[in-house]
Protein backbone atom coordinates (compact mmCIF):
# COMPACT_ATOMS: atom_id res chain seq x y z
CA UNK A 1 0.00 0.00 0.00
CA UNK A 2 1.15 3.51 -0.74
CA UNK A 3 -0.15 6.57 1.02
CA UNK A 4 0.00 10.00 -0.49
CA UNK A 5 -2.05 12.91 0.79
CA UNK A 6 -5.68 11.84 0.80
CA UNK A 7 -5.15 8.96 -1.61
CA UNK A 8 -4.21 5.42 -0.77
CA UNK A 9 -3.34 3.20 -3.72
CA UNK A 10 -3.61 -0.52 -3.07
CA UNK A 11 -2.27 -3.01 -5.58
CA UNK A 12 -3.86 -6.35 -4.75
CA UNK A 13 -6.29 -9.02 -5.88
CA UNK A 14 -9.54 -7.31 -4.89
CA UNK A 15 -11.34 -10.62 -4.47
CA UNK A 16 -8.78 -11.76 -1.87
CA UNK A 17 -8.17 -8.36 -0.31
CA UNK A 18 -9.72 -7.83 3.14
CA UNK A 19 -11.42 -4.49 2.55
CA UNK A 20 -12.96 -4.30 6.03
CA UNK A 21 -9.60 -4.76 7.77
CA UNK A 22 -7.71 -2.27 5.63
CA UNK A 23 -10.52 0.30 5.43
CA UNK A 24 -12.68 -0.18 8.55
CA UNK A 25 -14.55 3.05 7.87
CA UNK A 26 -15.40 2.04 4.31
CA UNK A 27 -13.34 4.58 2.41
CA UNK A 28 -14.58 7.09 -0.05
CA UNK A 29 -14.03 5.75 -3.53
CA UNK A 30 -13.23 2.58 -5.40
CA UNK A 31 -12.21 3.10 -9.02
CA UNK A 32 -11.11 0.66 -11.65
CA UNK A 33 -11.29 -0.93 -15.05
CA UNK A 34 -12.25 -4.38 -13.87
CA UNK A 35 -12.02 -7.68 -15.75
CA UNK A 36 -15.49 -8.28 -17.13
CA UNK A 37 -15.62 -11.84 -15.86
CA UNK A 38 -15.27 -10.56 -12.25
CA UNK A 39 -17.95 -7.87 -12.36
CA UNK A 40 -20.70 -9.71 -10.47
CA UNK A 41 -18.40 -11.17 -7.83
CA UNK A 42 -16.67 -7.83 -7.27
CA UNK A 43 -19.92 -5.91 -6.86
CA UNK A 44 -21.15 -8.45 -4.31
CA UNK A 45 -17.90 -8.19 -2.36
CA UNK A 46 -17.95 -4.39 -2.26
CA UNK A 47 -21.66 -3.85 -1.62
CA UNK A 48 -22.99 -6.86 0.29
CA UNK A 49 -21.27 -6.21 3.60
CA UNK A 50 -20.36 -3.04 5.47
CA UNK A 51 -18.20 -1.08 5.47
CA UNK A 52 -19.12 0.04 1.97
CA UNK A 53 -17.30 2.67 -0.07
CA UNK A 54 -19.16 5.91 -0.66
CA UNK A 55 -18.80 5.67 -4.43
CA UNK A 56 -17.70 3.19 -7.09
CA UNK A 57 -16.41 4.42 -10.45
CA UNK A 58 -16.04 1.39 -12.67
CA UNK A 59 -15.43 0.66 -16.33
CA UNK A 60 -17.63 -2.32 -17.16
CA UNK A 61 -19.07 -4.00 -20.23
CA UNK A 62 -21.68 -1.71 -21.81
CA UNK A 63 -24.44 -4.32 -21.45
CA UNK A 64 -23.71 -4.59 -17.71
CA UNK A 65 -23.89 -0.80 -17.39
CA UNK A 66 -27.27 -0.85 -19.13
CA UNK A 67 -28.59 -3.47 -16.69
CA UNK A 68 -27.26 -1.61 -13.65
CA UNK A 69 -28.88 1.65 -14.72
CA UNK A 70 -32.22 0.19 -15.85
CA UNK A 71 -35.34 1.70 -14.30
CA UNK A 72 -36.91 -1.72 -13.76
CA UNK A 73 -35.40 -4.86 -12.27
CA UNK A 74 -34.09 -6.18 -15.58
CA UNK A 75 -31.97 -8.78 -13.80
CA UNK A 76 -30.85 -9.93 -10.37
CA UNK A 77 -27.78 -7.69 -10.82
CA UNK A 78 -30.04 -4.70 -11.52
CA UNK A 79 -32.03 -5.30 -8.34
CA UNK A 80 -28.87 -5.81 -6.28
CA UNK A 81 -27.24 -2.62 -7.53
CA UNK A 82 -30.47 -0.63 -7.01
CA UNK A 83 -30.75 -1.88 -3.42
CA UNK A 84 -27.30 -0.58 -2.52
CA UNK A 85 -26.62 2.32 -4.90
CA UNK A 86 -27.90 4.94 -7.28
CA UNK A 87 -26.23 4.29 -10.64
CA UNK A 88 -25.56 6.37 -13.70
CA UNK A 89 -23.60 5.90 -16.90
CA UNK A 90 -21.11 8.70 -17.43
CA UNK A 91 -19.86 7.70 -20.86
CA UNK A 92 -19.64 4.89 -23.36
CA UNK A 93 -16.14 3.79 -24.33
CA UNK A 94 -15.77 2.16 -27.75
CA UNK A 95 -13.91 -1.13 -27.98
CA UNK A 96 -11.33 0.59 -30.20
CA UNK A 97 -10.14 2.62 -27.18
CA UNK A 98 -8.50 -0.50 -25.69
CA UNK A 99 -5.43 -2.51 -26.62
CA UNK A 100 -5.99 -5.32 -27.30
CA UNK A 101 -9.39 -4.45 -28.74
CA UNK A 102 -12.17 -6.37 -26.94
CA UNK A 103 -15.26 -7.63 -28.76
CA UNK A 104 -17.61 -5.34 -26.80
CA UNK A 105 -17.97 -1.68 -25.95
CA UNK A 106 -17.54 -0.50 -22.37
CA UNK A 107 -19.03 2.20 -20.18
CA UNK A 108 -17.92 4.21 -17.17
CA UNK A 109 -20.54 3.78 -14.46
CA UNK A 110 -20.77 5.69 -11.20
CA UNK A 111 -22.47 3.94 -8.28
CA UNK A 112 -23.28 6.34 -5.44
CA UNK A 113 -23.63 3.93 -2.54
CA UNK A 114 -26.66 4.40 -0.32
CA UNK A 115 -26.16 4.84 3.41
CA UNK A 116 -28.87 2.22 3.98
CA UNK A 117 -30.32 -0.37 1.59
CA UNK A 118 -33.25 0.92 -0.49
CA UNK A 119 -35.51 -1.92 0.65
CA UNK A 120 -36.65 -2.36 4.22
CA UNK A 121 -36.98 -6.11 4.63
CA UNK A 122 -36.63 -8.51 7.55
CA UNK A 123 -33.68 -10.36 6.01
CA UNK A 124 -31.72 -8.92 3.08
CA UNK A 125 -30.13 -12.27 2.18
CA UNK A 126 -33.56 -13.87 2.10
CA UNK A 127 -34.85 -11.01 -0.07
CA UNK A 128 -32.08 -11.68 -2.61
CA UNK A 129 -32.77 -15.43 -2.54
CA UNK A 130 -36.42 -14.59 -3.28
CA UNK A 131 -35.47 -12.34 -6.22
CA UNK A 132 -33.02 -14.93 -7.53
CA UNK A 133 -35.65 -17.69 -7.31
CA UNK A 134 -38.19 -15.59 -9.22
CA UNK A 135 -35.61 -14.79 -11.91
CA UNK A 136 -35.12 -18.53 -12.47
CA UNK A 137 -38.48 -18.23 -14.28
CA UNK A 138 -37.86 -14.87 -15.96
CA UNK A 139 -39.90 -15.76 -19.06
CA UNK A 140 -42.90 -16.87 -17.01
CA UNK A 141 -45.69 -14.75 -15.59
CA UNK A 142 -45.32 -13.72 -11.96
CA UNK A 143 -48.62 -15.28 -10.86
CA UNK A 144 -47.60 -18.79 -11.85
CA UNK A 145 -44.01 -18.41 -10.69
CA UNK A 146 -44.93 -17.11 -7.25
CA UNK A 147 -47.64 -19.75 -6.85
CA UNK A 148 -45.06 -22.45 -7.55
CA UNK A 149 -42.36 -20.93 -5.31
CA UNK A 150 -44.70 -20.15 -2.41
CA UNK A 151 -46.66 -23.39 -2.63
CA UNK A 152 -50.01 -21.64 -3.06
CA UNK A 153 -52.69 -21.87 -5.72
CA UNK A 154 -52.51 -19.72 -8.83
CA UNK A 155 -55.67 -17.93 -7.68
CA UNK A 156 -54.13 -17.09 -4.29
CA UNK A 157 -50.91 -15.84 -5.90
CA UNK A 158 -52.92 -13.70 -8.34
CA UNK A 159 -55.01 -12.29 -5.49
CA UNK A 160 -51.91 -11.35 -3.46
CA UNK A 161 -50.32 -9.69 -6.48
CA UNK A 162 -53.51 -7.79 -7.33
CA UNK A 163 -53.75 -6.59 -3.71
CA UNK A 164 -50.33 -4.95 -4.01
CA UNK A 165 -51.06 -3.50 -7.45
CA UNK A 166 -49.01 -5.91 -9.55
CA UNK A 167 -50.61 -7.60 -12.56
CA UNK A 168 -50.02 -11.37 -12.20
CA UNK A 169 -49.35 -11.57 -15.97
CA UNK A 170 -46.22 -9.42 -15.69
CA UNK A 171 -42.73 -10.85 -15.91
CA UNK A 172 -39.98 -10.42 -13.27
CA UNK A 173 -37.83 -8.07 -15.35
CA UNK A 174 -40.65 -5.48 -15.44
CA UNK A 175 -40.78 -4.92 -11.67
CA UNK A 176 -39.48 -1.76 -10.05
CA UNK A 177 -37.57 -1.96 -6.78
CA UNK A 178 -40.62 -0.92 -4.68
CA UNK A 179 -42.62 -3.64 -6.46
CA UNK A 180 -39.94 -6.24 -5.64
CA UNK A 181 -40.18 -5.27 -2.00
CA UNK A 182 -43.99 -5.44 -2.09
CA UNK A 183 -43.90 -8.89 -3.72
CA UNK A 184 -41.37 -10.12 -1.17
CA UNK A 185 -43.49 -8.79 1.69
CA UNK A 186 -46.63 -10.43 0.24
CA UNK A 187 -45.01 -13.84 -0.25
CA UNK A 188 -42.28 -13.87 2.41
CA UNK A 189 -44.15 -16.01 4.98
CA UNK A 190 -44.72 -18.62 2.25
CA UNK A 191 -41.27 -18.47 0.67
CA UNK A 192 -39.02 -21.35 1.77
CA UNK A 193 -36.45 -20.58 4.45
Amino acid sequence: MQKGGCVEVVQADILRFDVSRSFPDGGELVAGNIPYNLTGELIRKLLDQPPRPRRLSLVVQKEVAERWTATTGASLATVAVQVFAVSRTVMTIPASAFIPVPKVDSALVILDVRENPAVQVDDLNRFFRFVEAVFQFRRKQLGGTLARLAGVSGAEAAQRLNEIGIDPARRPQTLTLPEWQAAYDAFNPRFGR
